[in-house]
């Protein structure tokens, strides 16, 4: 089956953003593969500019440590030999990352150092990505009393304090040993927020921690240095493209009453709705749930939210899996709608048989449908995105529950007629 690339619209991090400014003009490219392991610089959200200058130091002197520990080999990016002639100004930009092209990893994999502020306490963390897909593959954290934090800093004793926390946290992350993901489903929360206080939530790592929680069942989209990974992509040369999301999750948490000085645990509102990818609709689930915040006894956050949007993205897997080719749902005439779609693969035009009678019953995909038809799969789940296959032979054989494959000869075909529409479902 063909590797498939969704087309949604994700309008919270630009996933596949290059910037041709850096770059000079150059007639062909050679592709490089990206290096196996990749240092990114500091996250740091939400954190004041004064805390920021005065930790600088420690954040560069751990920078140097994780380098030592996971790819001591690695030298700055901007030093490699490109494959796209650069300016300067590009040089600049890829010089904070270090990059090692023969560390012993099975895929590209970048480590990205993140600090930020959760009320009273901070939030220290390694979160790591496949850096070929952008995809969060796990993240390890550890929560710190802000007094700590801010102790440490005027007492100019920062330089131990972080390093110890950041030393803990890798000692917990084994690249080698990694969850290993279903990759049918890639989902990207965008966080719809009003104003924020220094000491609130920061929403992006909220919508990471809430995903990552699950990072061996879904794809979680990365939303950390969107714009320096896909330079990064076209200083190698690379064509292939960055995950985008199947689904996105729009998220609004809101605070009741909240003070200036809230401590955890904080109660919140989590609103949550499901977008899907090809038209932009609403999913026909939206709710409204608690989200209470806390810190575990191991020092890491505690989100107690309910199984809903866990249960609901399970239900968009199955309708995704690659391991299903699609499935007749419903006839209207020699129109056949079935329960896959184009987030799944399926393109205008594309060819396909019957599996069972692959001689006998023979269509292309003349368009797609989505949520508002209010259709149903044979195997149990609804249909957010479908797709509409004309029948052109056998149409007096086709049947809801059968299954249908590529033709393997012509895929896609240019026939029919653009004029060739199908009627609406009643």
């Amino acid at each position: 089956m063909r590797h498939w690339i969704s087309n949604s619209i994700y309008l919270g991090i630009a996933l596949i953003s290059i910037m041709p400014t850096l770059f000079a003009q150059s007639s062909s490219t050679t592709e490089t593969p990206l290096p196996k392991f990749m240092l990114l610089p500091w996250e740091t959200p939400n954190i004041d500019d004064d805390s920021l200058r005065l930790s600088r130091s420690a954040q560069l002197e751990i920078t140097q440590q994780l380098k030592k520990i996971f790819a001591p080999n690695a030298v700055t990016l901007n030093t490699t030999a490109p494959n796209v002639p650069v300016i300067e100004s590009a040089r600049q930009t890829l010089a904070p990352v270090y990059a090692d092209q023969n560390a012993n990893f099975s895929t590209p994999l970048a480590i990205i150092p993140l600090w930020t502020r959760v009320h009273n306490f901070d939030l220290f963390a390694l979160v790591v990505i496949d850096s070929q897909h952008n995809t969060v593959k796990s993240v390890i954290h550890k929560m710190v009393p802000r007094t700590d934090t801010q102790k440490s800093l005027q007492t100019r004793n920062y330089r131990a304090f972080f390093g110890q926390a950041f030393t803990e946290l890798s000692a917990s992350l084994n690249l080698n040993a990694l969850p290993t993901q279903n990759e049918d489903l890639a989902v990207a929360i965008r966080d719809q927020t009003s104003n924020t206080r220094s000491n609130e939530m920061d929403r992006t790592t909220l919508s990471t921690l809430i995903l990552a929680q699950w990072s061996n069942e879904f794809l979680a989209i990365n939303p950390y240095s969107s714009e320096l990974l896909s330079t990064i992509h076209r200083f190698y040369g690379q064509q292939a493209f960055m995950r985008k999301a199947n689904r996105e999750i729009i998220v609004r948490v809101t605070y009741d009453k909240i003070l200036h000085n809230t401590t955890l645990p904080v109660p919140m509102t989590l609103s949550a709705r499901g977008i899907e990818s090809v038209f932009g609709q609403t999913l026909p689930w939206i709710w409204s749930e608690p989200l209470i915040v806390d810190v575990n006894s191991d020092n890491t956050i505690n989100l107690k939210l309910s199984n809903r949007l866990k249960s609901e993205l399970t239900t968009e897997r199955q309708s995704l899996s690659r391991s299903e080719l699609p499935q007749i749902a419903k006839i209207r005439g020699a129109w056949a709608y079935v329960d896959k779609g184009r987030a799944w693969g399926l393109q205008m035009n594309d060819r396909l048989i019957s599996q069972e009678n692959p001689q006998q019953i023979k269509g292309h995909v003349v368009a797609y449908f989505g949520p508002e038809l209010k259709l149903k799969s044979a195997r149990g789940w609804p249909i957010n995105e479908g797709a509409i296959i004309f029948i052109r032979k056998g149409q007096r054989d086709i049947r809801v529950g059968q299954t249908l494959a590529y033709d393997g000869l012509k895929v896609p075909t240019p026939w029919p007629p653009v004029a060739q529409v199908a009627p609406a479902a009643k």
